[in-house]
């Protein structure tokens, strides 16, 4: 089509004896393209293990069904919390999609306990940031899910353990519309303003006798999402080979994890860092020991890899 294009151009623009013979040409030389291509003659592009590796990449990429084989229970207000497991002591997760992204490992560890042991409850929803009176313009979702939160821990005492997750940083970035009370979580005030809110609520739970588990962040990036792992070239598809530090991420995030930390500390929670878990020698890891993606996009662990790898929360659900 190129070839087309270009001599069609010189037909308009250069009407030279030559042009309409090479014009032919073109079409001559196309078709024997085709022919070729058709029957099988042509040289396969790619060879077996770049084939594997986009098997690999595409399975990455359609592994993001967090909440499979949770029950759903939809709220009189209309927010839905999943639970599972028995109907013993519970553990109370509350956060956005990044708290969601532990489900499936945490019903694997509790699916099979019987009746009297213990459950799990997820009261979790995307973009819904786990800090009391922090919302963003035009969502309510906020207020449904601290009423429900309330809701679950004055009616039911078989709740025992809370475990808080989010996404941090995605919350805190300077032309972010999330706020509290008029002030940008951008912005020095708000921040101060919604990380003491968190503290907050980390002392009211401690402070009805249950334990609190506050999970920093997982690291987040282009380099680890599955769709940025190829680069599209003139000859086709080409392999990257992505390499994220923690030091690269840790950059812009570390003053406001660090924050976080010491307030979850100072009221009472005890607090899990999962990049201890997901580095090795200052490098965030990228691929399980398959050559699978350890994330389905730029930043969320995909259910496999928690299902198999992630083992730092298994003391909120062990018996």
């Amino acid at each position: 089509m190129l070839a087309y294009y270009f001599i069609e151009k010189k037909i308009r623009h250069n009407k030279s004896r030559w042009t309409i013979p090479a014009l032919v040409a073109t079409f001559l030389i196309t078709g024997m393209l085709g022919l070729l291509a058709f029957l099988g003659k042509t040289p396969i592009r790619y060879d077996s293990s770049m084939i594997a590796r986009i098997e690999k990449i595409n399975d990455a990429i359609a592994d993001r069904n967090m909440m499979a084989g949770w029950t759903q229970v939809k709220c009189s207000n209309g927010f839905i919390l999943n639970r599972a497991g028995g109907g013993g002591l519970q553990t109370l997760f509350l956060g956005d999609s990044n708290a969601q992204q532990y489900a499936p490992r945490i019903l694997e560890e509790i699916h099979s306990n019987p009746m009297g042991k213990r459950g799990a409850i997820f009261i979790a929803e995307g973009g819904v940031v786990p800090i009391p009176n922090v919302s963003r313009e035009h969502s309510s979702e906020w207020d449904k899910m601290f009423a429900i939160l309330n809701q679950q821990l004055a009616v039911n005492p078989k709740i025992d353990r809370v475990v808080i997750a989010a996404r941090w940083c995605n919350y805190f970035a300077k032309n972010g519309d999330w706020e509290i009370s008029g002030l940008s979580l951008g912005e020095f005030s708000g921040r101060e303003k919604a990380i003491e809110s968190l503290g907050d609520l980390i002392k009211k739970i401690v402070s009805t006798g249950r334990s609190v588990s506050l999970v920093l962040a997982t690291p987040t990036g282009s380099e680890l999402d599955p769709r940025a792992m190829f680069k599209r070239g003139f000859l086709g598809l080409s392999a990257r080979e992505p390499h994220l530090s923690k030091d690269i991420f840790l950059g812009p995030n570390e003053e406001l994890l660090n924050a976080i930390e010491a307030t979850g500390r100072s009221h009472g929670a005890r607090v899990i860092d999962p990049m201890n878990y997901l580095c090795s020698n200052g490098t965030i890891m990228v691929f399980d020991e398959r050559g699978i993606p350890i994330c389905y996009d730029d930043h969320h662990l995909r259910p496999g890899f928690v299902r198999e790898h992630i083992k730092y929360l298994d003391e909120t659900v062990a018996p």
